[in-house]
């Protein structure tokens, strides 16, 4: 553009030229975008000459003049129009900025808006440009202008051969190299107020630190001591060493010869090489060796006789068995111990040999059988280290053997049982032991003859019964059965005395007969012994679904009632009376009657109910029904008696078996009814003609089982003459 201006001044001054100074006037002020001229070839006065016309003139500005640019400028183009010109990014290069001093930085160092400048390092300061006070300047780092962490070992000044970087004094200054020497093993610690390597100290180890694995390793069969008698590192010692008296003390005897011997504290035994007369040694003080530190007195060589003797007496006051002295050995080989109180008292006993006595075992006495020359003791009655267990799942029940600690039966913990012989004419006894586990099982169904009626109690409803286990010698090991014995009839009866034969019951559930024994498999004419029983005291809620696990397992032994015996029995008497007038069908209370009170101890057992006495009626031929009741529940049947005579006493027993099915208190009472309109006394207290009487006997039995209704050996009242 400057370049056209300039062609367009020069050629306007071309042709001012031309015209005469006379033409040069004054026009004054020029309007915009004008110069002076004049148009035409002639002379006249100077004109105010547009550009345009100028341009017009003088022939036109070519349209093929272009502005053409090069980095860093872009834009330009033809001149036909305005065109702008900038600069590209990036495009002002080193050599286009301006030279700066030696040394410097183009920046601005205060902390403000303005002009740049130098910004200059000092020769020599290895300075590093940072901001510092709000102020850019070469000078050093400060802490807070480097990044934590970023300072990697390859940044730090290298370290002497085998140190540290630290600083060792009990002080604060620069830290400088702590340094090990080679193959030293030194631990980096501090120790007396300075960090070096050395050796660590005891306060430098934590309690209990050093285990098992870090202490050095140990010869074999040896343990670390210091036997050398002062302080001193400990070492391996022998086992020999460890007893010795110089450290342990143990199994450490000393020996003297044909003199008497004052026993040191240390010594753990003594014994004379040789024996010429009775020798006596003195016992240390007791309060000089620990409570029951034992002292052996003893013969190895065999040079004590009934004369030459070894004697311990007590040193000063003490008391050996509450006396002075104590004759320890008085034979050869004899050997005897003395133990101390730790205070003032030994307590000495002869141990055997020359030291009890010589002499033979003549006879031994086991389980009341004396045994002179050789024999076998008798077996304890029963079993031995033998138990039972019940257990049911999916109302099956299973019966097992175990031994005493509830596991099964093993070589190392074998069960013994004790059977009479095979043979009943024979009275010895046959073992049988069994080593490993025995169970019996009964499926759901096996009732064993247990049902909830009447026929097994009274409630007929979740009846209370018990399964007896017994053991079974089959001739070839141990087998187990299970049976039941009891329903509202009686007990039937398990005698041990006699052979008995088994119905097979693999897990079957037709176990259904009572009174009969099932096992696993049938057994024909085997000795049996009882091992136990399992009672449900509350029954089940259907008759052979096991539901439930027994209530209680109880193995035989001394008390235990086998099924037919006594648990307990209440007796009382009375002479005081009781009547009814009542003429109905259905049995009533005696006004006043006489009655008595009983606990079961179990739910399953039966109770027996015994009432005898005198009963009369009011009117000859009259008739009277009497029975026992507990809780409107009629015990056994009804008894009845007609007089021959209005002052006729007849003799009466009633009662019967009853399943009370409960270990609380229930009563016992008397119930009746007379025929016509007549009045039965019971019991009647004879007087008078009547034979005399105490009036009526009441018994009531627990029993574990009966085989009928009647105890024999009741007493009974006289009939009336």
């Amino acid at each position: 553009m400057q370049n056209l201006i300039r062609a367009a001044l020069f050629a306007l001054l071309s042709l001012l030229a031309a015209i005469p100074a006379a033409a040069q006037v004054n026009l004054g002020s020029l309007p915009p975008s004008t110069v002076i001229g004049r148009l035409g070839i002639s002379t006249g006065p100077a004109q105010a000459l547009p550009f345009s016309t100028l341009f017009s003139q003088i022939g036109g500005v070519p349209n093929v003049r272009t502005i053409n640019t090069t980095s860093p400028l872009a834009g330009g183009g033809d001149l036909s129009a305005d065109r702008t010109l900038s600069i590209t990014t990036n495009g002002i290069s080193n050599s286009l900025i301006r030279q700066s001093a030696a040394l410097s930085l183009i920046g601005r160092s205060a902390n403000s808006t303005g002009n740049v400048a130098d910004i200059s390092a000092t020769p020599g300061s290895s300075c590093v440009f940072v901001e510092t006070a709000s102020t850019l300047a070469c000078s050093t780092v400060a802490t807070a202008g480097i990044t934590n962490n970023a300072v990697d070992n390859t940044k730090i000044r290298q370290s002497a051969a085998l140190s540290l970087i630290g600083r060792s004094a009990n002080s604060t200054g620069n830290v400088a190299d702590i340094s090990a020497s080679a193959a030293s093993d030194c631990v980096f610690r501090e120790s007396g107020s300075t960090v070096g390597c050395g050796t660590v100290a005891t306060n430098g180890l934590a309690a209990n630190a050093v285990t098992n694995a870090k202490m050095a390793t140990m010869a074999a069969n040896t343990v670390k001591a210091n036997a050398t008698g002062s302080s001193a590192a400990p070492t391996d010692v022998t086992a020999a060493t460890a007893r010795s008296s110089s450290l342990l003390n143990i199994d450490q005897s000393a020996s003297n010869g044909d003199s008497n011997y004052t026993i040191l504290a240390t010594d753990r035994g003594i014994y004379h090489t040789a024996l010429s007369a009775a020798r006596t040694d003195t016992l240390p003080a007791a309060n000089a060796v620990n409570p029951g530190q034992r002292i052996l007195i003893w013969d190895p060589r065999g040079v004590a006789t009934a004369s030459n003797t070894i004697t311990v007496q007590r040193a000063g006051s003490d008391t050996v068995n509450g006396t002075t002295t104590f004759v320890a050995v008085q034979a050869a080989n004899g050997i005897a111990e003395c133990i101390s109180d730790g205070s003032s008292r030994w307590a000495c006993a002869q141990l055997g040999g020359g030291g009890g006595g010589g002499g033979t075992v003549t006879s031994v006495t086991c389980s009341g059988v004396a045994i002179t020359t050789s024999g076998t003791c008798p077996p304890p009655f029963g079993f031995v280290n033998c138990s039972i267990t019940a257990s049911v799942a999916s109302n099956n029940l299973t019966v097992a053997l175990k031994d005493n600690a509830g596991s099964d039966p093993s070589a190392s913990s074998p069960c013994n049982i004790y059977f009479r012989n095979s043979t009943v004419a024979t009275g010895s006894w046959a073992q049988v032991t069994t080593t490993s586990a025995l169970s019996f099982v009964a499926n759901s169904g096996s009732t064993f003859g247990i049902t909830n009626t009447s026929a097994t109690c009274a409630a007929a409803s979740s009846c209370p019964f018990r399964l007896w286990v017994v053991g079974i010698n089959s001739g070839s090991g141990l087998v187990l059965g299970v049976v039941a014995l009891t329903n509202a009839s009686g007990v039937l009866p398990l005698n041990e005395s006699v052979l008995q034969t088994t119905t097979a019951c693999n897990a079957c559930n037709t176990a259904t007969a009572l009174g009969t024994i099932y096992s696993t498999a049938a057994q024909s004419t085997k000795t049996i012994i009882i091992l136990g029983y399992l009672e449900w005291g509350s029954g089940l809620g259907t008759a052979g679904t096991y539901a439930s696990a027994p209530t209680i397992i109880q193995s035989m032994g001394i008390g235990i009632r086998k099924p037919g015996g006594t648990v307990q029995t209440a007796y009382s008497t009375t002479t005081s009376s009781g009547t009814t007038a009542n003429n109905t069908s259905t049995l009533s209370a005696l006004s006043s009657s006489p009655s008595i009170s009983f606990t079961p101890t179990s739910s399953a057992n039966l109770v027996r109910v015994k009432m005898v006495g005198t009963l009369t009626v009011n009117a000859a031929s009259g008739t009277c029904q009497l029975a026992v009741n507990r809780s409107s529940t009629q015990v056994g049947p009804s008894y009845g008696s007609t007089s021959s005579a209005s002052t006729s006493a007849a003799s009466i027993t009633i009662g019967g078996l009853d399943t009370p099915g409960t270990t609380s208190s229930v009563t016992y009472n008397i119930i009746g009814r007379v025929y016509g309109a007549n009045t039965c006394t019971f019991p009647q207290n004879t007087t008078g003609s009547l034979s005399p009487g105490v009036g009526m006997i009441m018994e009531v039995d627990e029993i574990m089982g009966a085989n009928d209704n009647e105890k024999v050996g009741l007493p009974v009242l006289p009939k009336a003459a």
